[in-house]
């Protein structure tokens, strides 16, 4: 029964607020956990289980390299060892991979695998031992035609949403499935999907009763578990609603092609420059199964709230920072009125917005027009005006999960030349800390590029963060560290995201 299978999520608060997964349970016994990440993103390390003859086995147990050919460490995954026997995921052994100067994966020794890609650096041409995979797109980047040597050879053609195989339809594609041809006669099969947009359960009524055709579970990061026999022809229109690539084991994700044994993508974001704090190849922020990707490019919300149905949004509108400061609640809550009070624990922003919401509307001067964004943006106001634990000014403690702001070189004699003691007595240097944006955190440094962490990483490596008075709102001074360790925390700085 899909109702029997569940996720557990083990969520660590990491630099700017990222929620990323670290194990995904089902009482099934399919699993990926003890999922470990550089502090870009970059998936290091994996173990994967699938349930076996009834017994949940160890079929992948993943460390990825990223250092290139001289060492140095990069965002593009250069080696991949699975240490276990088993070829189920990936095949075991150490493998290799090849970039062009693009970023696009040129080679994937795991498969014998070598793509060429177009202009638009969408794949082209993909060859395997077994056969070559074609694509034509149009100028757009539309998919138009798939022509695969594999078997006896099949040519595919997407004509808004009408699929063709060799020159025949297909299947025409429906809100709730898709309608197979039969001989000429068409007949319908409807896919059950979960929050996510997963095909979950496929079923028809050809026969004159309702026949399952199809049923799939995955793993956290889309591996598909397919669960009983399929009637052909098989819904590859699976994860995220995305078409899966047989021949490859990839899913289509029309700006870029998606591995789900790996966790990445197979070429860079698009919109990269956007979020420079991600790895350019990471799926969906790292945060399935809160977000998922919807074409390649950003990640996308499920949020969570009073409405029902499935709302998502882009990460430009969505807040990833959780309200756990008990002070900032009670604070929040005190300015509500009507029904509905703030949770606890505070766990969920949308939980915030339902419940400050008249606080959230007088801020925003009670506009009806306003979009999911603008109260966003109200209710950051609304929050870091709020009370932190141990009152204003110099002294007052800040949350583990605010973020921490250094401008310019963090070598460690620059944290020696920056160090100093506060009119409040306070030792140390001066950064900018806070729970609202980074960019925002960032806006009053002048320097091109920043070093990040969080107070939690801080007090984990010995030392406080303390709030202190200065030019800005959310000026504190980083105390308690040793240059070298503050070095490394806020190593390897980033670009200031309120630079142009």
């Amino acid at each position: 029964m899909i109702c029997s299978l569940y996720w557990l999520f083990c969520r660590e608060k990491q630099v700017f607020q990222a929620s990323r997964l670290r194990s995904g349970i089902a009482n099934t016994g399919n699993t990926e956990k003890s999922i470990v990440y550089d502090n870009l993103g970059n998936i290091t390390g994996l173990q994967r289980y699938l349930t076996i003859s009834g017994t949940a086995t160890v079929v992948d147990e993943l460390n990825y390299s990223y250092l290139d050919g001289s060492s140095n460490p990069t965002n593009r995954l250069y080696s991949i060892t699975d240490s276990t026997s088993s070829d189920v995921g990936l095949k075991h052994g150490t493998f290799t991979y090849a970039y062009d100067g693009n970023g696009n994966m040129v080679t994937d020794n795991s498969k014998g695998l070598s793509v060429t890609y177009n202009m638009l650096n969408l794949p082209n041409v993909n060859t395997l031992p077994g056969g070559t995979v074609t694509y034509t797109y149009d100028a757009a980047g539309n998919k138009l035609r798939k022509v695969s040597t594999f078997g006896s050879g099949s040519t595919t053609d997407y004509v808004s949403g009408i699929q063709y195989t060799n020159s025949s339809i297909d299947f025409i594609q429906t809100e709730e499935g898709r309608a197979l041809n039969s001989g000429g006669n068409y007949h319908y099969e409807y896919n059950l999907a979960d929050h996510l947009g997963n095909s979950r359960l496929s079923f028809d009524t050809y026969s004159g009763s309702t026949s399952t055709t199809q049923q799939d579970d995955y793993l956290p990061f889309g591996y598909e578990v397919a669960v009983g026999s399929i009637v052909s022809p098989k819904n590859e229109y699976l994860y995220n609603k995305k078409e899966l690539q047989e021949e490859l084991g990839v899913y289509d994700y029309n700006h870029r092609f998606y591995d789900p044994v790996t966790g990445r993508f197979t070429s860079v974001d698009g919109l990269a420059d956007k979020y420079p704090w991600y790895t350019q190849y990471q799926f969906a922020g790292n945060e399935v199964p809160n977000a998922i990707d919807r074409d390649g490019l950003e990640p996308a919300y499920v949020e969570k709230g009073a409405h029902e149905g499935r709302n998502v949004v882009g990460r430009d509108n969505q807040l990833a920072k959780p309200i756990t400061n008990p002070e900032q609640a009670a604070y929040v809550n005190s300015k509500t009125t009507g029904a509905g009070r703030i949770p606890q624990p505070l766990l969920d922003f949308v939980n915030v917005l339902g419940a400050a919401g008249e606080a959230v509307n007088t801020l925003m001067g009670n506009n009806s027009n306003a979009t999911a964004g603008d109260k966003v943006q109200a209710a950051i106001t609304l929050i870091q005006s709020a009370p932190v634990e141990g009152g204003e000014g110099g002294g007052a403690k800040l949350p583990d999960n605010a973020t921490v702001v250094r401008g310019g070189i963090v070598t460690p004699e620059k944290i020696v030349d920056g160090t100093g003691t506060h009119p409040s007595g306070v030792t140390g240097f001066s950064v900018e800390c806070g729970t609202c944006s980074l960019k925002e955190l960032a806006t009053p440094l002048k320097n091109n590029q920043v070093g990040v962490t969080t107070v939690g990483d801080v007090r984990n490596a010995g030392g406080d963060v303390i709030k202190t008075s200065g030019a800005s709102p959310n000026h504190a001074t980083v105390t308690g560290l040793t240059p070298t360790d503050a070095t490394k925390l806020l190593t390897p700085p980033i670009k200031n995201p309120a630079k142009p």
